[in-house]
This record gives structure tokens, C-alpha cells and sequence, in this order.
């Protein structure tokens, strides 16, 4: 899904990680109906109203389950103040990927236990022991992706994705988390709003299409 550049975000936190849902749909959708429009702030750094965003669209997402790929519908509104429109997400969704949050962290966290550099590849110094260290590190790579699509629960998710999910963590969050003195192991709504608070994004948000943190109130 492409967003014009007047598109916005706003990331509901759903109080719950549940991304195999049968009733995913059902869910988002009374989420939704619980929400109150009046007390949504416009996430435009230029505008910033409370109370004047209202129901503009629905649109097609895609998100990748263990047992299939399925389409969501997901809430478009649009802030009468300034015309820019907000996608509503749950947490449990990582904008741009099809991969659910909850995905991207197990991915993470496997990458992390057994892709640590060893203690011989920081030894290395000679130009052939770089070049040897390189190219066993690409191996080790591969092979890990493939260990890691072999034990999560969701046979749609390749090792191509993991690699891309692993080098966009490598790029650009491995440092911000440590930044926030912040781990993968943290409680998932915590790590969500340590990335809110520190950077106004989803965690493993690669665009830097604005993002604010909503909790909707039960």
C-alpha cells in the first residue's frame, strides 16, 4: 500500500500481541469502534489538533499469518484542520511489512543468540584473515536464516525476508535500542513506547512517515 505524502500514522496500543488471530478483522474492528475520534491528535508536526480528525477510507494491508496471508482493512481518517490523513494500526503491526511485530522481534532475538561475532573474527588482522572472517560470516548468515525460518511458527516467512528483517535491524535499530538502553527482551508494549517516546516510530519502522503512540481508552 503507498501512501501519499500527506498520509500520516497513528498506532493504536493494543494491550495485547495476538498476531494468528482467526478473528483478526473482528478484532481491529471493534478496536475501532471503541475509539474516540474527539480525543485523536493529528499527527502532523505542523498541525497537531485535537478533535477534528474524522472517518476518510479504508484500505487493503496485508499481513502474513502461519497458516496463510490475509487482508486487513484498515481505518483511514483525515484531520479536517489540515486534510492530512492518519492510517489507525494496532501495535502488533510494523508499517511497510507485512511481517507482524511479534515476527520481527522472535526473528531478532534468534539472530542475536547465534549470530554473535566470535572471538577469532575480532583477532583477525591480516588482509587474508579479514577475507576469510568475511566470507565465513556471509556463510554463517545464510545458514543461520535458514536455521531461523526452520524454527519460527509461520512457514510463509522465507529466509530472503529474514535476511531483509536482519540487516534493516543491523541498519538502523540495533544502535537506537541501545541508545534507549533497550532490548528485544523487553516486555513488547514497553519497547514499543521506549520507541515512540525516543523516536516517534514503531519499532523496525524503516520509513520515517510521522507515527504517534494512541492508547485507547476501555
Amino acid at each position: 500500500m503507498l501512501f501519499n505524502d500527506n498520509t500520516t500514522m497513528i498506532t493504536y496500543n493494543a494491550n495485547f500481541y495476538k498476531p494468528y488471530w482467526k478473528d483478526i478483522q473482528k478484532d481491529y474492528d471493534i478496536y475501532i469502534g471503541n475509539l474516540n475520534f474527539s480525543s485523536l491528535e493529528c499527527s502532523d508536526i505542523k498541525c497537531k489538533c485535537v478533535g477534528y480528525c474524522k472517518i476518510h477510507a479504508y484500505y487493503e494491508r496485508s499481513l502474513i499469518l502461519p497458516e496463510e496471508k490475509i487482508i486487513l482493512f484498515i481505518l483511514r481518517v483525515i484531520c479536517k484542520k489540515c486534510n492530512t490523513t492518519h492510517a489507525i494500526l494496532p501495535s502488533f503491526i510494523v508499517p511497510y511489512s507485512q511481517v507482524p511485530l511479534e515476527v520481527h522481534i522472535e526473528i531478532i532475538k534468534l539472530y542475536e543468540k547465534h549470530n554473535s561475532t566470535s572471538e577469532d573474527e575480532k583477532k583477525s588482522t591480516s588482509e587474508e584473515e579479514k577475507k576469510s572472517a568475511s566470507e565465513e560470516k556471509k556463510k554463517k548468515k545464510k545458514v543461520s536464516a535458514s536455521k531461523i525460518a526452520e524454527k519460527l511458527n509461520n512457514t510463509k516467512i522465507d529466509a530472503a525476508k529474514i535476511l531483509y528483517i536482519i540487516r534493516q535491524y543491523k541498519d538502523q535499530w540495533r544502535e537506537r535500542l541501545k541508545s534507549l538502553d533497550c532490548t528485544v527482551t523487553k516486555d513488547i508494549s514497553k519497547l514499543v513506547k521506549s520507541c515512540f517516546d525516543g523516536y516517534k516510530q514503531q519499532f523496525m519502522q524503516i520509513k520515517c512517515t510521522p507515527n504517534v503512540l494512541y492508547f485507547l481508552k476501555e
